[in-house]
């Protein structure tokens, strides 16, 4: 790369119909397993991060709990584990999303992002022939908004992100 960065992408290797034919399945394995493509990529994530007054980073299970400690660790924010339903131990709230080949959902305590903080989410889910960075790999504060402030009932709608729907549950 002309900028003195590695490229970050030829530490991705691509799994064709994983886990489903027609599917790219972009594994990070090779990324998190070299310490210069790995610090890199943490220290891009920071970078775009830095200025945004960021409080807490979502990492999405299982390899968005890797990356999304050490970002949040080096914007000095706080990290919050977003997990597959039935993980957590307290009461929790959830936002369904699509994928490629269908729904999947995540859950976070419903405790975990207080009113008015700023979250920023990270996933190791790149689009099709999108290379991995920040991004892609950053969501706006808005999408947190269906995890925050749950509401008394068992369910209600997203506020903010695409494509999903937040519901509230105790464990």
């Amino acid at each position: 790369m002309t900028d003195g960065r590695i490229d970050l992408s030829a530490h991705v290797r691509d799994i064709p119909d994983f886990p489903k034919e027609g599917i790219l399945f972009r594994d990070i394995m090779p990324l998190l397993q070299e310490p210069v493509a790995l610090r890199e990529a943490v220290d891009r994530l920071v970078e775009y991060g830095t200025g945004k007054h960021i409080d807490v980073v979502m990492g999405a299970e299982a390899r968005g709990f890797i990356l999304g400690a050490a970002v949040a660790y080096g914007l000095g924010a706080g990290f919050v584990c977003a997990r597959k339903p039935g993980k957590l131990p307290h009461t929790t709230i959830s936002a369904e999303y699509d994928l490629e080949y269908g729904t999947d959902k995540l859950e976070i305590h419903a405790d975990a992002i207080k009113p008015g903080r700023t979250c920023s989410c990270t996933t190791t889910s790149w689009p099709p022939g999108a290379p991995p960075g920040p991004r892609s790999t950053w969501s706006s504060s808005s999408a947190a908004r269906s995890w925050a402030s749950p509401s008394s009932s068992s369910s209600r709608p997203s506020t903010g992100a695409a494509s999903s729907r937040a519901t509230t549950s105790s464990a």
